[in-house]
């Protein structure tokens, strides 16, 4: 017995060790309220086969443009399962809507992309249920003059059934005495919220069994027991894996914008958290900056535009990108909130997407500095009264809309001269390099400025 326990103290010690010296873990996280990490995943997928999505639901989704002809949109699966070659694994921090994830996979075979033996789903991950979706519909119009943060389609009742332990896991679907169980007693508050606070119909118990028994059936050649495990030892073994930030910093639960924020926590921490990986397996944490911030629904947006030539400009460019999202607001770089975020994430290199999307403008602020009744701050302070206060500081710099950007650039010698300097200066201001820039929609819209990924 004593040496068994020896045996296993020297392993877990040998394999911190190796896993400090390989560190080949990359978190891409947004480093305001999301935007941009779908496309830079992608790109990085060309080298790092391994993906990971590991905390969020289906409430914010984002757009991968691979070529031309061919764009997805993913609100569960990770941006790799578009590469061939990539294994995909949803780990035990997210709440999936089997509707939605079927949907998704559905998709890709219609497009000629085989998903079987490349995508992994975790025993442990909570189920997003009918009933979530529901009351989750019913809270938001209930709070929504206290606030509005958008549709959550279920992740915010799934999350708290979590947090409650009357949720249902991967695992209990799979178990299907264990299943009928844990539904009728979870169906039982579910349908006492539905009739007594809200006076809806009730879910029927043998509807939702018939459909998710059905949903079992599909979904069991996918569901792995030990995929948290698996991740670790691959990490150990040196093997580069991706692991990427759903929705973005300023959405995380305890660091975020409260109460303007998602479920889960949507920081570096977080997504470890979620995908039971320690901070030594990480080499690298990639924050990805839009060149101009956006924000659904209500909330403080310090650096807003007000300007509406500006905001038509910018809006037609992001539309032409990202179609018409309701109720995006639209604001400045904000560089006191992306160094808030870097600290928070631990941020070691930067990714700035969107570029070009600022090729109209003549003039370009940047804020630099916030100011409350007089007092300088420099991050967004928790008191939401003191935050709707805000007075942003500008810097401004003139655009390049007489050279726009060509698409085709791959050097940061080849930008307009006013781009450089506009990259430069957020570089300089934050403190850390800037690694990749996007200059356009498509995967090969990117330039390399700083290869400093541990691979």
């Amino acid at each position: 017995m004593k040496k068994k326990l020896l045996y296993l103290v020297i392993a877990v010690l040998l394999s911190n060790s190796l896993a400090a010296r390989s560190a080949r873990g990359i978190i891409v996280v947004a480093t305001g309220w999301g935007g941009g990490v779908g496309k830079i995943v992608d790109y990085l997928a060309e080298r790092i086969a391994i993906n990971v999505r590991s905390q969020g639901g289906s409430a914010k989704g984002h757009r991968v443009v691979k070529s031309k002809e061919n764009d997805f949109n993913f609100v569960l699966l990770p941006s790799g399962i578009i590469r061939k070659n990539t294994q995909c694994y949803l780990t035990a921090g997210m709440e999936i809507d089997l509707e939605v994830l079927f949907a998704e996979i559905d998709n890709l075979i219609e497009k000629g992309l085989k998903v079987d033996g490349r995508l992994w789903v975790s025993a442990r991950a909570q189920l997003v249920m009918p009933y979530h979706k529901k009351l989750d519909d019913l809270m938001l119009k209930q709070y929504h003059s206290i606030v509005d943060v958008g549709s959550r389609k279920g992740s915010g009742m799934a999350a708290a059934d979590k947090r409650l332990r009357i949720g249902i896991r991967i695992a209990d679907l799979l178990d299907q005495e264990r299943f009928k169980k844990v539904l009728k007693e979870d169906l039982k508050c579910a349908n006492a919220m539905l009739v007594n606070i809200f006076n809806e119909t009730p879910f029927v118990f043998e509807e939702i069994l018939k459909e998710y028994t059905a949903f079992a059936k599909r979904l069991k050649p996918f569901v792995k027991d030990d995929i948290e495990l698996e991740l670790n030892k691959m990490l150990i073994q040196g093997k580069a894996v991706i692991f990427e930030g759903a929705q973005g910093t300023f959405y995380d639960v305890s660091m975020g914008t409260y109460p303007y924020v998602s479920s889960s926590s949507t920081i570096a921490a977080g997504i470890l958290t979620g995908a039971g990986v320690g901070p030594n397996k990480i080499g690298h944490v990639l924050g990805v900056v839009q060149s101009y911030t956006t924000l659904i629904g209500a909330g403080p947006l310090p650096a807003e535009i007000k300007d509406k030539e500006i905001l038509n400009k910018l809006k037609a460019a992001h539309k032409a990108y990202c179609g018409d999202i309701p109720n995006e607001r639209h604001g400045w770089i904000d560089l006191v909130m992306i160094r808030q975020a870097i600290l928070l994430n631990g941020i070691d290199s930067l990714v700035l997407s969107k570029l070009d999307e600022l090729d109209t403008l003549d003039e370009i602020k940047i804020c630099y500095d916030y100011v409350i009744d007089g007092k300088n701050y420099d991050y967004i302070p928790a008191n939401i009264k003191d935050a709707l206060k805000i007075e942003p500081r500008y810097i401004t710099l003139p655009g390049w809309s007489r050279t726009p950007i060509n698409k085709e650039s791959k050097k940061l010698s080849q930008l307009p001269e006013e781009a450089r300097a506009f990259v430069k200066k957020i570089e300089t201001l934050c403190g850390v390099p800037i690694s990749y820039i996007s200059i356009g929609p498509r995967r090969d819209h990117m330039i390399m400025v700083n290869d400093l990924l541990p691979l």
